[in-house]
């Protein structure tokens, strides 16, 4: 059976990691299980600029807040895949 497990959004907001963290975090969580075709199950393969229009933030921002759920282990890169307009698609 499945164990579903909320994502520590409180514990993100209490250690100070940033709102815009959060939003993301938030974002890829809901995401992480939608669409999972041809996808690794509970990742997530937005662009830093799909999730930047999608919360309408700046991409910049984005990627600040995606090193920082990296960096403090929140989400890790679970596959890179090649895309076919010539750059590297990453799976969180």
């Amino acid at each position: 059976m499945y164990n579903h497990k909320a994502p520590p959004l409180d514990e993100i907001v209490r250690r100070n990691v940033g709102r815009s963290a959060a939003e993301v975090y938030r974002f890829l969580y809901e995401h992480s299980s939608m669409d999972t075709i041809n996808r690794i199950y509970n990742t997530s393969n937005w662009t830093v600029k799909g999730i930047a229009g999608s919360l309408h933030m700046h991409r910049d921002t984005v990627s600040r807040a995606i090193n920082k759920l990296l960096d403090e282990g929140y989400i890790g890169i679970a596959a890179q895949k090649y895309n076919p307009a010539g750059s590297n698609t990453i799976v969180w």
